[in-house]
């Protein structure tokens, strides 16, 4: 359902798809990706379709693409990003990317290298510029408290809730939504889920697939309530661990998502943000520790998880399974 403009929103925000634009939602925000390149606005529609929305937009990202990488220099150019600041406008500091914002007209306008706005490369930079947009859409639409966060994590619909795998990449997250058939669940997202904040909406804590890109062709937008999550660490043995608050807090603060927007300076906010955030979290889901071989005896231990949860495990009690 689509929302009302809300008052001194800018004219020039449509309220959805036009030739040359791309509306995409994610979790309780809508962004506006334009480009005159009608191959890429097709690559979009068809990559993002489970998160295509009518709804209007709280930020609009004009992508202005122009041709200067050669195909073996588009890797190694992205994973050197970095962004300095100037008044309304930044750049990345070898020429890559320069833009501007006026984040009271809810507008960003990048101007950039056709190849890194493709969603194939190995460091997506695609999912990075999503990341971007849906803290600065919280920016604009809840003043910098977004109600849920990003977190690098393979999500799974099993049993009407959510398991959260969660891991930097080479953890297993693509691996275990490749192992996840019908009979397991439903792979919601293999990159990174949208956490919510407990008790931010008076519902009890969910998860919800994004738009993200990951190894696995999956995605959704299902949200689903977390049953538990699962910090991933790869073995030959399927083992489950359970973790007390403290444990689980320091090994989780690494998988969130940097909720800079775009304009921020200085990151001591950032920080704040994330802690306080996994605090919230890891006072309100189990946390397991998970080892797990390339085969489907994971699923047992998932299982047995599931099980002890329904028993009502105490929150600093171990469960450990050990399947050989």
């Amino acid at each position: 359902m689509k929302e009302s403009p809300r008052r001194g929103e800018a004219k020039d925000i449509l309220p959805s798809h036009t030739a040359n634009s791309v509306a995409i939602r994610i979790g309780t925000v809508c962004c506006r990706l334009e480009c005159d390149d009608d191959g890429l606005i097709g690559e979009w529609r068809n990559r993002y379709s489970a998160h295509l929305t009518d709804d209007y937009a709280d930020l609009t990202i004009r992508l202005e693409p122009v041709q200067q990488l050669k195909p073996d220099e588009v890797d190694s150019a992205i994973a050197e990003l970095r962004f300095i600041h100037r008044g309304d406008g930044f750049a990345e500091v070898t020429g890559l990317i320069q833009g501007h914002h006026d984040l009271d007209r809810r507008v960003v306008v990048m101007r950039g290298d056709k190849a890194l706005l493709n969603p194939d490369l190995q460091f997506n930079s695609m999912n990075r510029l999503l990341c971007m947009a849906y803290y600065t859409a919280c920016k604009i639409k809840y003043d910098g408290n977004p109600p849920a966060y990003l977190v690098h994590s393979c999500g799974i619909a099993r049993n009407g809730s959510a398991l959260l795998f969660s891991g930097p990449s080479d953890a297993g997250k693509t691996t275990i939504a490749g192992l996840c058939s019908e009979e397991h669940g439903q792979v919601l997202n293999d990159e990174a889920m949208l956490v919510a904040r407990p008790g931010t909406d008076g519902a009890k804590l969910w998860a919800q697939g994004t738009p993200m890109i990951g190894g696995h062709p999956s995605s959704s937008s299902q949200r689903l309530p977390i049953s538990c999550v699962l910090l991933l660490k790869k073995s030959d043995q399927a083992a489950a661990r359970r973790l007390d608050r403290v444990e689980a807090y320091v090994k989780f603060m690494r998988q969130v998502l940097n909720p800079a927007y775009i304009g921020q300076r200085g990151g001591r906010h950032v920080y704040a943000q994330i802690a306080q955030f996994s605090d919230e979290i890891t006072t309100a889901v189990p946390f397991y520790e998970l080892e797990f071989p390339i085969d489907a005896k994971l699923w047992n231990t998932i299982a047995e998880i599931e099980e002890t949860l329904g028993k009502g495990a105490k929150p600093n009690g171990w469960k450990t399974t050990n399947l050989g």
